[in-house]
């Protein structure tokens, strides 16, 4: 949710609260999440060190040496120590390391780390893998959280596959941002790991089942039945290896979400009162759901003012305070993106034009020109899966024998079956934000704030919010 303000993104967090409630409802499942545990509350206390400290106090601590940083430093660099040195040894993750090496290099991070001078040179990539492992499985609140790992859990039972995401999905939606940066980084690097599969002997089953207990260690302890132990062992090594498969769409906004967060400023613009929590979310969204069932549709009732029509030629206003004090009025045309716009923008304004993407690239997808743009998070996918019409076939779930070393998510769901290519041509892997140094937000309407990706098409964000503003920001900056 990174491309979205603070205010909506808490308003998403409300709604697939309430999506992943009635999803649980109906499987049946416990629906009690969204409420900190004591023992999160708890750990307010302050924390040294690395290992045993919570992303939140690492992530503070770092912001001192790296303000933009989005993971704390220490996970940021082991990962990338793994990604460089491990990913082609045989048994990464599964072959432990030295034990006296092991206590040697956690008391130099404990010491060196946070002073500085702490270096992974001549390190050993088992250490490392060993170390993160220790890391996941110390950290006082988990990465999934204590709300939602018994949820993360419990979902796996559910038979559906389509549904199945879904659930990872909104779930991921529900952590706290730091934890979804984590979370997709870790799932990233692991996924990099059984791409090497023929080098190491690692596939995504055997790195499943070696992190699964580090991610649901928790769990673990309130369950001494070995029967139940088993179970409980197969089942979340089967969601962590969902999790590392579908990485690419399991942290985007679904579309679903973003029509329902337009249909609510739309409806609080009317009755002039805002929704304060999830259940006056909820309350809302009903009654907009009443309305449009029953009374005719106010989406087309005022026209367009974000693309002003001249003789034919169609102009949209761009803002952009940390430019200029002035607006910017630039000519586009039906098929013009927001790299075009941006291009144009950074020429008004005298700087060098931007190498890539194209100016002239708009997404050939017609359901995204339809939409106006993507809703991503953290740089994820366009769209989620099961949130579109005619997506109720099976999704084939990943081969335990292999890794996904050839195809993207993406990839596999287009090559799974033609009943599931409506689905598959509404999802695109990294999408870029930027043609330099700058962004183009789409402000005010039935939105917040939300940033635009490079091929999203003017129009068609006028489509969708006919009340729009445009303004340019620097793209280091993530919305306020």
């Amino acid at each position: 949710m990174e491309d979205l303000g603070i205010e909506d993104q808490c308003r998403v967090r409300h709604i697939a609260l309430i999506e992943l409630t009635a999803l649980l409802d109906e499987y049946r499942l416990p629906t009690r999440v969204g409420r900190p545990s004591s023992k999160s509350k708890n750990k307010t206390k302050a924390e040294s060190g690395v290992l045993g400290v919570s992303l939140s106090s690492l992530l503070e601590r770092d912001h001192q040496r790296c303000p933009h940083a989005k993971i704390p430093l220490f996970l940021s660099e082991i990962i990338n120590f793994l990604d460089t040195h491990g990913l082609n040894d045989e048994g990464i993750l599964r072959i432990p390391g030295n034990t006296s090496r092991l206590k040697k290099l956690r008391e130099e991070l404990n010491t060196q780390f946070n002073e500085g001078t702490f270096s992974w040179e001549d390190r050993r990539s088992n250490d490392a893998a060993t170390l993160l492992k220790q890391f996941l499985r110390e950290l006082p609140v988990p990465l999934l959280t204590h709300e939602y790992l018994p949820i993360f859990a419990v979902a796996e039972v559910i038979k559906s596959r389509l549904k199945q995401i879904q659930a990872f999905n909104l779930l991921i939606l529900l952590l706290p941002e730091i934890h979804q940066f984590a979370l997709r980084a870790l799932l990233i690097h692991l996924r990099h790991i059984t791409e090497h599969e023929p080098q190491n002997k690692m596939g995504l089953n055997n790195v499943a089942m070696i992190i699964a207990p580090n991610l649901f260690c928790q769990l673990g302890k309130s369950s001494r039945n070995a029967e139940n132990e088993v179970k409980l062992a197969a089942g979340t090594s089967h969601v962590v290896r969902l999790l590392i498969h579908y990485v690419d769409i399991l942290f985007a906004v679904p579309k679903r979400l973003t029509r329902q967060l337009r249909s609510l400023w739309e409806f609080e613009a009317v009755k002039n009162k805002k929704a304060k929590n999830a259940k006056d979310v909820k309350k809302v969204l009903a009654q907009v759901k009443l309305e449009k069932t029953d009374g005719p549709s106010r989406e087309n009732a005022d026209a367009p003012s974000a693309v002003a029509s001249a003789s034919e030629k169609l102009t949209i206003r761009v803002f952009s305070p940390e430019f200029s004090k002035i607006s910017m009025v630039l000519e586009i045309n039906e098929s013009s993106t927001v790299a075009f716009v941006l291009q144009r923008f950074r020429k008004k304004q005298g700087l060098p034009p931007a190498t890539s993407p194209s100016p002239t690239t708009q997404s050939t997808d017609s359901d995204l020109q339809s939409a106006g743009c993507s809703s991503t998070v953290l740089s994820g996918s366009t769209d989620t899966l099961g949130y579109v019409s005619g997506g109720s076939a099976p999704v084939r779930e990943p081969s335990v024998s292999s890794s996904p070393s050839s195809k993207s998510s993406v990839d596999f769901l287009r090559s799974t079956s033609a009943s599931n290519l409506g689905l598959a041509n509404k999802l695109e892997t990294d999408p870029v934000y930027t043609t330099g140094n700058e962004a183009l937000y789409e402000v005010g309407g039935n939105i917040g704030l939300r940033r635009l990706p490079a091929n999203a098409v003017i129009v068609a964000v006028v489509k969708n919010n006919p009340k729009v503003s445009w303004e340019v920001r620097k793209c280091q900056q993530t919305p306020p």
